[in-house]
């Protein structure tokens, strides 16, 4: 299908979904929630996976869902692939090129990140690219970000558009889901949510959750 057909699919679609709200009323905007598990392999999720790994929550979205096969990163850095998520942008185009710790230089061993970063002036995304949480908020979403991968910082350009952005250092993801449920309370209602979780937890310090990986209970 061409470029063209499928912007008038897209067009004739739109057309269809505001005509059946009523001439002068929009459609309704839906919540949208951005889950990125940080270094999370393909191939050891249940859908994606040829192996017999038992994944029943992503397996039950993947069958509600529209399922893409076949996905690349921008990069191999977190800062620079991240910052495709946010932007729809190849890193030479972000301008975010460099993780944090190759703009840093390794941390002083239990060195607080945000010490760090007030040393330091780094070379963050340019504010004239736009990122999705300042799309979202123009378009009237409340925006709620908590992240765990200190890559994911205010300084680098990931808390822009977000009402709300928390970064915990390496915390686990019942803790970052805490820390966005007392952000959400605090939030006013009536307005569609953008919920942004950046989960650490396959990265190094690698968290061993042994409950969902018995058959691997040999440690390897």
């Amino acid at each position: 299908m061409s470029s063209r057909s499928r912007q008038g699919l897209l067009s004739l679609s739109l057309l269809s979904a505001i005509s059946a709200c009523g001439a002068d009323q929009a459609p309704p905007q839906p919540d949208v929630v951005l889950i990125v598990m940080d270094t999370t392999r393909q191939d050891r999720i249940g859908p994606f996976s040829e192996e017999d790994i038992p994944a029943p929550f992503f397996e039950k979205l993947a069958a509600q869902s529209v399922l893409f096969e076949n996905a690349w990163t921008a990069s191999s850095w977190t800062a620079p692939s991240s910052a495709t998520i946010h932007t729809g942008l190849y890193p030479q185009r972000h301008g975010l090129l460099q993780c944090l710790w190759a703009q840093v230089g390794p941390p002083p061993e239990g060195a607080k990140v945000q010490d760090v970063l007030a040393k330091v002036d780094l070379v963050a995304m340019p504010s004239d690219v736009q990122t999705l949480g300042e799309h979202l908020a123009q378009a009237g979403y409340r925006g709620i970000g908590v992240a765990a991968n200190p890559n994911i910082c205010e300084e680098l350009g990931f808390a822009r558009g977000f009402e709300s952005f928390t970064l915990e250092n390496d915390v686990g993801t019942e803790e970052l889901i805490s820390r966005f449920h007392a952000a959400e309370s605090k939030e006013e209602s009536g307005r569609p949510l953008f919920a942004y979780f950046h989960l650490n937890d396959p990265h190094a310090p690698y968290q061993r959750h042994e409950e969902h990986c018995p058959h691997q209970g040999d440690g390897s």
